[in-house]
This record gives C-alpha cells, sequence and structure tokens, in this order.
C-alpha cells in the first residue's frame, strides 16, 4: 500500500467531491470528513468515493422536516448535508435529540459529530441500527458497529450524558500518514479528474504545456 498524508488525503478529496459536481463549501465539508475517518484508522477516501459515485444516481435534492425528523426530498440524504445540518443546528442539538432519515453513507457525518462536540463543549452521541459513536471533547471517539454501511434508515443526534467509567483526557493526535488501499486513491483520482480543464491548440498556445512546437 501507498502512504499519504492527512493533507494529500484532504486535497484529493475535495478535488474528487468537486468533481463529481459538489460546490466549493460542500467539496471541502466533504475533504475534512474523509481525513477525519482515515485519521481514524477507517478507509473514509473510499467510503466517500463510494458516495461520490451513486450521487448522481440520488441526486442532491432539498431537505424537509416532518415530525421532527429531517429528510430528503427525493428520499436519499447526502451525509455531509446531513453532517452539515446537524453542525448548523448544535445549539438545537443541545437542547433536544435529532433525528434524520434515510442517510446514505453515514460515516461521514462523524466528523461534524466530533466538530459539534467540541463548539459545544459536551459530548455527543449519534446511533443508527447497529452502530453507535460517542465523540467528546479531547477523548479519543469511541464507536461499535459498522462503519461501512451504506445506508442509515433513522439516526439519532443527540448530548451523550453517560460519562465511562474509564473515560480519560487524551492528547489529540494524529498519524503522519496513513496506508490507503490502491483501489481508494484510484477511485479518488477518477472523480478528481473531471476536474481538469482538456487542452486545446489554444491554451498550448498562450503556454499551457509544451506549446505549438517542442524543441526539448
Amino acid at each position: 500500500m501507498t502512504t499519504y498524508s492527512l493533507g494529500e488525503i484532504e486535497a484529493q478529496c475535495k478535488k474528487a467531491a468537486r468533481g463529481a459536481g459538489m460546490a466549493w463549501g460542500m467539496a471541502e465539508e466533504a475533504g475534512k470528513s474523509a481525513r477525519w475517518l482515515a485519521a481514524q484508522g477507517l478507509d473514509g477516501p473510499l467510503i466517500l468515493a463510494n458516495w461520490l459515485n451513486e450521487m448522481p444516481l440520488t441526486g442532491r435534492g432539498a431537505l424537509d422536516c416532518e415530525d421532527d425528523v429531517w429528510a430528503a426530498r427525493n428520499g436519499v440524504m447526502c451525509p455531509i448535508t446531513a453532517g452539515t445540518l446537524v453542525a448548523d443546528r448544535a445549539a438545537d442539538l443541545a437542547k433536544s435529540p435529532m433525528k434524520l432519515t434515510k442517510v446514505a453513507h453515514p460515516a461521514l457525518m462523524l466528523f461534524a459529530l466530533q466538530a459539534s462536540a467540541a463548539w459545544l463543549s459536551m459530548p455527543l452521541s449519534i446511533r443508527w441500527a447497529g452502530f453507535r459513536a460517542r465523540l467528546a471533547p479531547q477523548h479519543a471517539p469511541v464507536w461499535s458497529g459498522d462503519t461501512r454501511a451504506p445506508n442509515a434508515a433513522l439516526i439519532t443526534c443527540m448530548v451523550d450524558d453517560a460519562q465511562p467509567a474509564d473515560a480519560v483526557v487524551e492528547p489529540i493526535w494524529f498519524p503522519q500518514r496513513i496506508s490507503l488501499n490502491p483501489d481508494s486513491w484510484s477511485a479518488l483520482e477518477t472523480l478528481a479528474a473531471r476536474t481538469y480543464v482538456p487542452a486545446s491548440a489554444a491554451s498550448r498556445a498562450v503556454g499551457a504545456g509544451a506549446g505549438l512546437s517542442d524543441n526539448d
């Protein structure tokens, strides 16, 4: 496996998100989310690539809230949109639980929950069928279940008042380099390539590439 720095992972994931059609702001959040997962030892880039490849098929419809449950109008909620929604409503989350339905690749929400926990200075939990995570300021994240779930029928985010008996404040630590499966990086490169501008005779004439002649 090839190793990459966290900065390289974030930059490539951001470009891949842009290639898939995400706006700049959302693409930046996608890069941060995948980077955070990679720092936790998970294949965040592959999880993100899987969603980006599905995204054109499901669309990115607006969100509605009915009976205190958030849902995408097209039936499938983007996990980056879901994470941004939770982060934007963190103050409300501190008062009452927040529910979201039919979220794709929900592991991509974990970074937003961690950031919200830090902003609120209180631990938060996120749950869906077969998975639960606790994210707290200055503590390593703790979870149980499959982070590779392709979708979650119902997600609940809330303040986590339960204090683990062995909870300790841990220093923030990030690995210098991450080993990634070649297939993960290849999937990102394919998506990122959509952002590249094809060469043309006009662009070469003004200095892009070798120009009209190559005497090297």
